[in-house]
């Protein structure tokens, strides 16, 4: 029934139509006009734009803060021992930025100072330690000694009691002993070295090897006494040597300077080379005013006339 009504409509609506001959312009413009009227434009509107992708946050860096400078001071002036040694309190980063701009400067006797500084006033870690031992021993090598004068030197006695056995050995060793220490001190040490022979008492064992420094008169001063057991397959005997003298040295700076106590020893150093390398020149300074006596001046010698007077 509904495709009747439906054929019915669509035949009755189509049956005056021309579907053979094609319509002439005015027509088809006429029909689009038609429909444009029916059919108005839609109001026009902003096209939506896409939402944006949302942008990861970049985690910047936190900057690393610049490190302290430390004044250069009076570069034309010579410098003391403690030169530099006021501005401690910058910490080991200034002062190997200071010996950098030093070294860049030519300024060779005041970079020595600035990473001697880094051994005696900061607290490096093994790296930095190590850089500053390093430039340490290049200049020392290029620079002159810093005592020039022999009437300063300080007499210093290193002290070693021996059990007889080792007693040649030890005696071997006795200039090349006393030209390190002095070397190391950059001569301001006069150096004596004492060798004292223990005999062995039957029914006993061998004595240790005693060691230790002072200075000279007749109540001098003492660094910490270090004891040597000798033992097989132990380090030879000049290597325990030096580092008893090293580790006999670094107790009294402990005790008696302000300045960094020398490091313990890492694998890579040898116990010799530490007298120049892990104590500076202002350690040696410190050493031996730590040993000083002061020596008792005699009064002076008072001489009274006496005026005879004649009495009659």
């Amino acid at each position: 029934m509904a495709i009747a009504t439906f054929g019915s409509v669509l035949w009755l609506g189509a049956r005056s139509k021309d579907f053979t001959t094609p319509p002439d312009n005015k027509a088809v413009a006429k029909s689009v006009s038609e429909w444009k009227r029916k059919h108005p434009p839609l109001p026009a509107r902003e096209r939506a734009l896409p939402s944006p992708l949302p942008v990861e946050s970049v985690k910047k860096k936190p900057e690393k803060p610049a490190i302290p400078q430390i004044p250069l001071g009076q570069l034309a002036t010579t410098p003391s021992l403690k030169h530099f040694r006021e501005h401690h309190e910058f910490g080991t980063e200034s002062f190997i930025q200071l010996a950098i701009q030093l070294e860049a400067r030519q300024k060779l006797a005041h970079a020595l100072l600035a990473w001697e500084r880094v051994i005696d006033s900061s607290d490096p870690n093994e790296g930095q330690s190590q850089q500053a031992r390093q430039a340490i021993t290049a200049l020392r090598t290029t620079l002159p000694i810093w005592n020039t004068d022999s009437e300063g030197n300080f007499d210093l006695i290193l002290h070693i009691h021996t059990p007889t056995e080792h007693k040649s050995q030890t005696s071997a060793l006795l200039a090349q002993l006393s030209n390190d220490i002095r070397e190391a001190s950059s001569y301001q040490v006069a150096p004596q070295v004492l060798i004292k022979t223990v005999p062995q008492r039957d029914g006993y064992p061998s004595p240790p090897i005693r060691v230790w420094l002072s200075s000279t008169g007749k109540e001098p001063k003492e660094t910490p006494q270090l004891t040597l057991h000798l033992n097989e397959g132990e380090a030879p005997l000049d290597e325990q040597l030096y580092m008893a003298i090293y580790r006999s040295i670094a107790g009294q700076l402990q005790n008696n300077s302000e300045l960094m106590p020398p490091a313990t020893l890492s694998a890579k150093e040898t116990p010799r080379q530490s007298l120049t390398t892990n104590l500076t020149r202002l350690h040696w300074k410190e050493l031996c005013q730590s040993l000083h006596v002061k020596q008792e001046k005699a009064p002076p010698a008072v001489i009274i006339i006496e005026e005879s007077s004649d009495r009659e």
